[in-house]
């Protein structure tokens, strides 16, 4: 994921970058995401990949019914400006890609390196494997060890020892 995820750590003003599903799963993140709370340290030691995940896709889920009136689906791009930092949301079908700015940078210069993000996630997910998981199981043809040795006698290696 670092070839999504580097070109947008690299734009100026972008604090920290976090690829999460829908529903608010991180599947992987960037840049500095211990962003302490100085004015409430009783959160704990900041913000991780999970909370940024889990508040994006809380916030989604709550503009979806105040925007259903007025539109038919949510927004591909969306724009949370605060006090402090300002949060970039760029949907698509089957991700979000989430990315936190310093106080003062521009949401509107990431317009161009997010839809780039997310044309080179969709290349990298539709990229053949090299290289084949290994099998679950041991094919039926593997011999190895002492008690697969009368496997193909279909006995078990201390039958031919019993008396009888």
């Amino acid at each position: 994921m670092n070839e999504v995820l580097d070109p947008l750590l690299r734009v100026p003003g972008v604090r920290c970058v976090v690829l999460g599903t829908p529903d608010g799963v991180p599947i992987a993140s960037g840049g500095d995401l211990s962003l302490t709370v100085a004015a409430e340290p009783e959160l704990g030691g900041g913000l991780g990949a999970d909370a940024v995940c889990g508040l994006v896709a809380g916030w989604l889920a709550s503009l979806g019914p105040s925007l259903g009136l007025v539109a038919w689906d949510l927004p591909q791009r969306i724009v949370l400006r605060a006090a402090r930092n300002t949060i970039v949301v760029r949907r698509s079908p089957n991700a979000l890609l989430i990315a936190m700015l310093d106080p003062g940078a521009q949401a509107e210069d990431l317009r161009l390196p997010m839809e780039g993000a997310l044309a080179r996630l969709q290349r990298v997910a539709r990229r053949p494997r090299t290289s084949s998981p290994p099998p679950a199981l041991p094919s039926r043809d593997s011999h190895k060890g002492p008690a697969s040795e009368n496997a193909d006698n279909d006995v078990l290696p201390f039958a031919n020892e019993l008396p009888g």
